[in-house]
């Protein structure tokens, strides 16, 4: 029984593995084909390959920029993100963790709404207040806005782990002079390194993808992010879609890299939230 047990195990771990790095391998394959055989032979492994999409999609979309335009303008806007997010988040998460049951809850429900509105229902009334103060095209202005919408989110994370944060440990740094403020920050962020990362990792994917506010907010090809730089490649008529999957594939590289560098860090993080508690 015991072999069969683990033999089932193993046969769902293949199975979820497959699941999860299929779309990468199939966009990395698909990236390498040419227009006629993406359609004729989507998943297929045979035929000539075309590094040369790569290229293509490196100098951009006919009359744009490059794509490392695009991604420099995901990173300005991924950074500000995460200032305003974090700023404003985690001190908001630790103050909640703080109260008791009943107004955590409150805060928690308050949060929990404003992370259900769905972006596309913000597009049309943010714009208009952008268009109004002359704040659109700006990669900057872009940023700002994903910070504040990020709020939400990073609060009920990071408030769910400072729940289990010891008072006790705060209350012997009261006792040696510091403030309410300086103890956060000289002591429940630094131990808290581990939640803060792969917080930072799921806004960073967030911002790396997002598009719906993108194409809304940025007009000029020289302020836009990587997803809204890729639909350059997409005109009335015509698509190139080998460019696309090439595009999308470096696009990838820097957000894959940074997990594997973080994600001892990001895997523990709920290791070290039990262990505090």
């Amino acid at each position: 029984m015991r072999f069969v047990g683990r033999t089932v195990q193993l046969i769902v771990a293949l199975g979820w593995t497959l699941v999860v790095v299929d779309p990468f391998l199939s966009l990395v394959l698909l990236s390498f084909r040419s227009q006629v055989g993406i359609y004729l032979h989507p998943l297929g492994l045979t035929g000539q390959l075309y590094p040369s999409n790569f290229s293509t999609a490196w100098d951009g979309p006919p009359g744009g920029e490059p794509l490392y335009r695009f991604m420099l303008n995901s990173v300005v806007a991924a950074a500000v993100c995460l200032i305003i997010g974090l700023g404003a988040g985690a001190p908001a998460a630790y103050q909640i963790s703080r109260l008791n049951a009943r107004g955590r809850q409150r805060w928690r429900t308050v949060f929990l709404l404003g992370a259900l509105v769905p972006i596309v229902v913000l597009v049309l009334p943010l714009f208009i207040a952008a268009d109004e103060l002359n704040l659109v095209d700006s990669t900057l202005v872009l940023g700002i806005l994903y910070g504040a919408l990020s709020i939400p989110a990073i609060v009920l994370i990071l408030e769910a782990f400072f729940e289990g944060f010891p008072m006790e440990l705060t209350d012997a740094a009261r006792i040696d002079g510091l403030s309410g403020s300086m103890a956060f920050v000289r002591l429940v962020l630094p131990l808290s390194r581990a939640a803060l990362i792969a917080v930072s990792m799921l806004v960073l994917v967030f911002v790396w993808s997002e598009a719906q506010l993108g194409v809304a907010f940025l007009g000029t090809p020289a302020s836009r992010t990587v997803a809204v730089g890729m639909l350059g490649f997409v005109s009335m008529y015509q698509s190139n879609t080998p460019a696309i999957f090439a595009g999308l594939t470096i696009a990838m590289i820097p957000v894959m890299a940074l997990y594997f560098i973080f994600h001892k860090q990001t895997m523990t993080s709920v290791t070290i939230g039990g262990t505090i508690r």
